[in-house]
C-alpha cells in the first residue's frame, strides 16, 4: 500500500463531502439559454429546434461552469486547473489542453450557439460571444 499524501487525502475528503452535500450547491445554474445541471453534470441548450442535452465529465462540467461564470474574461491555466480539481501530477501535464479540446468540440464548435472558446497564447482561455450574436447567451 502506498503512503497517503496529506494534501491529496484532504482534497479527496473535501470532494466527497461536496458530493454528499447536494444542498450546498444549486442543482441548476442558468446562463441565458444554457442550463447547467449539477446532479447529472450535463448542460441543456434551449434552441428553436428543441432543447439539446450535452453530457459532460465532471472535470469538463467544472471547466465549462468556470468559463460561463467569467464570460469575456481570460482565465489563466493555473486558475482553470485549480477550479477543475486537477491533482499536482496533472498540473504539470498537458491535460488541461485535452479537456479544453473536448469541451470546445462538445459545446462551442457550432456557430449558431453564439459562443467561441478562444485560446489566449501564454495566458489561458477565454469564452466570448461571437460578433452578430443576439444579446442573450444561446
Amino acid at each position: 500500500m502506498k503512503p497517503v499524501k496529506p494534501l491529496e487525502f484532504g482534497a479527496r475528503v473535501t470532494r466527497l463531502l461536496q458530493r454528499r452535500s447536494g444542498s450546498a450547491k444549486a442543482p441548476q445554474v442558468e446562463f441565458g439559454n444554457w442550463s447547467f445541471d449539477r446532479s447529472s453534470t450535463s448542460l441543456q441548450l434551449a434552441r428553436k429546434a428543441g432543447p439539446k442535452r450535452i453530457v459532460l465529465t465532471e472535470r469538463e462540467y467544472r471547466l465549462a461552469l468556470a468559463l460561463f461564470q467569467h464570460l469575456g474574461s481570460t482565465l489563466s491555466r493555473s486558475h482553470l486547473l485549480e477550479y477543475s480539481g486537477a491533482s499536482g501530477e496533472e498540473m504539470r501535464s498537458r491535460a488541461l489542453d485535452s479537456h479544453m479540446y473536448r469541451l470546445r468540440n462538445k459545446l462551442f464548435r457550432q456557430p449558431e450557439h453564439g459562443l467561441r472558446l478562444k485560446t489566449i497564447y501564454g495566458q489561458g482561455y477565454r469564452l466570448e460571444r461571437l460578433a452578430g450574436a443576439d444579446g442573450r447567451l444561446q
